[in-house]
This record gives structure tokens, sequence and C-alpha cells, in this order.
């Protein structure tokens, strides 16, 4: 969690998502933005999420592959409010 990583002294959370999935959504509205990558890091990328886990979304979708997301945590974090 946030307070976890925090604690240990963390000052970002990275995450991976596969392309297209919609809690992407989610991740952007508690500040998670996606990284910026290259040609390179996106064909790698999609090979391995091939090899692991097929064509999530069929042959040859726009969104296939994966993204890192990263969160700074030098805000407070969103969920706070959303626990209480």
């Amino acid at each position: 969690s946030h307070f976890a990583a925090r604690g240990r002294g963390c000052d970002r959370m990275t995450l991976g998502v596969i392309n297209g999935n919609p809690a992407m959504r989610l991740y952007k509205r508690f500040g998670f933005e996606v990284n910026k990558t290259d040609c390179c890091d996106e064909a790698i990328t999609t090979c391995v999420i091939t090899c692991f886990f097929g064509r999530p979304y069929g042959l040859c979708h726009p969104n296939w592959g994966g993204s890192d997301m990263t969160k700074r945590l030098g805000e407070a974090p969103a969920a706070q409010a959303v626990e209480r």
C-alpha cells in the first residue's frame, strides 16, 4: 500500500498493466501515470505478455502489449478519502 511504501522510504510505486485493461482508468484516478517507452520496450513487453498470457485481446489488437505505470508518493494518497 501507499503507506507501507512510504514507511520503507520509497518515493514512488510502479505497477505493470496489460494495455486495454479497464483498470488503467482507476489507476490514473489514483495518481498513476503511464511511463513513456520506446519501440524496443514495447516489442519486448508484447513478446513477454504473449508468451505468458497469450493474446488477451485477440490477434493484432491495437492495445496489445503492456505498460508500466508510476505514482510518485510525495502527495497525499487519493485512496484515503475512499477508505473512510
